[in-house]
């Protein structure tokens, strides 16, 4: 080939790669068999106050109002915090402090707030979270809680709360290397941490996953958070021997579906495998609906961490993280085709560093056409960023 040629033909290709790695780094996707686009609005931007250590970022829309929680490690009290966004993820008001249970309550050691994950009623905004009774690791010392905002106001109002609920088992690596000795760990064990929110049939609903095994625990309350139901929900004849990873709830089109990893072994065994599922359940939550349908399926890929799922005209929006064998985790956003049994339409990576962070949480919500996608990054990990897409549809949206 004359040198000429070559040159050109060199160049052409790298600009083929650099347009192409451009794009997915801007995340506009869509797959060949959809006519989804997801587009970047909003670049990403950094969400979370200045200078401050922030992690466990949450987004929720009530009432087409958009809230924005995490857990802000240099407050005093370590406490969870609350900012209403601007579609362009600027602030529309001030940040207060969310009821954390971080003092007030006689416990030999400090108690720490470390989990949230938001929900809505219709109305309000509410949330069930973890707290940590000190640093030693029992199955007796994370507990369980949750609380109420009304937001009808300009600025959101406590309404109810209800603490220690449950106790459940540390869930760091080490932990489950070296666990509690076996008469500390009670009959079917289970992990507060990232505790799931729904608020379904007019009840206010928190599953907590298994610590081991495939029994979940699930908890029901009315509408003053006296406790209803205390259940167990066991997936074993199901999944087997494998385990449900953090997880979300949806009610789509009143079919309640329970998404999440399932795995056969932690992320940094090189053996081990993960695929994420939705899971049918009954109405009242007490046990399988029907078969389980793959959303995430892939030999060697480690699918896992769904920590939000949002159902919209026919789509089911979820968060997950693809977590690396060596270590580490990125997080993506998939969106489903509902009506074409679960085909996936589309998926999008927003989270692009590659460094350790306090806490690989991440979070979407929906609102009209646009998503929303908070995540943890910045300077040593201790920032929440966000980004905001758009959903480009030829048959819906413009």
């Amino acid at each position: 080939m004359d040198k000429k040629y070559s040159r050109v033909f060199v160049g052409i290709f790298i600009l083929f790669i650099f347009t192409t790695n451009l794009l997915l780094a801007q995340g506009s996707t869509a797959t060949e068999e959809s006519k989804s686009e997801i587009l970047q609005i909003v670049k990403e931007k950094v969400v979370s106050p200045q200078g401050a250590r922030c992690w466990r970022a949450e987004v929720i829309v009530v009432n087409n109002r958009i809230f924005l929680a995490f857990n802000n490690s240099d407050a005093n009290p370590r406490s969870f915090q609350l900012v209403e966004l601007n579609e362009d993820l600027s602030y529309q008001g001030p940040i207060i402090d969310l009821f954390s249970d971080s003092g007030g309550r006689k416990f030999p050691t400090d108690i720490r707030p470390t989990d949230i994950r938001l929900a809505s009623d219709g109305k309000n905004l509410w949330y069930a979270f973890e707290t940590a009774l000190g640093r030693q690791v029992n199955c007796d010392n994370h507990c369980l809680n949750m609380a109420r905002y009304n937001i009808s106001g300009t600025e959101p109002k406590l309404e109810d709360k209800k603490v220690d609920i449950a106790r459940g088992c540390p869930t760091t690596r080490n932990a489950y290397l070296n666990p509690p000795s076996p008469d500390r760990i009670p009959k079917n064990p289970e992990a507060v941490d990232d505790p799931t929110p729904i608020f379904h049939n007019g009840k206010y609903i928190i599953l907590t996953r298994a610590w081991r095994g495939g029994v979940q625990h699930i908890r029901t309350f009315d509408k003053d958070f006296n406790m209803i139901e205390d259940f167990t929900l066991d997936l074993s004849p199901l999944i087997g021997n494998r385990s449900l990873s953090q997880n979300a709830l949806v009610d789509i089109e009143g079919q309640i579906y329970l998404i999440g990893g399932l795995f056969d072994g932690p992320p940094f065994n090189p053996n081990s495998n993960s695929d994420i599922y939705a899971i049918p359940l009954t109405n009242d939550l007490h046990s399988v609906a029907g078969d389980m349908m793959p959303l995430l399926k892939h030999p060697g890929k480690y699918y896992t961490k769904v920590t939000a799922a949002r159902y919209k005209d026919g789509r089911l929006y979820i968060n997950y993280a693809l977590a690396k064998k060596g270590g580490g985790q990125f997080h993506y956003l998939g969106v489903f085709d509902m009506k074409n049994g679960f085909t996936s339409l589309a998926q999008v990576q927003f989270q692009l560093m590659d460094k350790s962070v306090i806490a690989p949480h991440s979070s979407i919500e929906v609102l009209g056409n646009k998503v929303f996608a908070v995540y943890p990054g910045g300077d040593e990990g201790a920032q929440i960023l966000a980004r905001v897409y758009r959903i480009r549809d030829s048959d819906r949206f413009p």
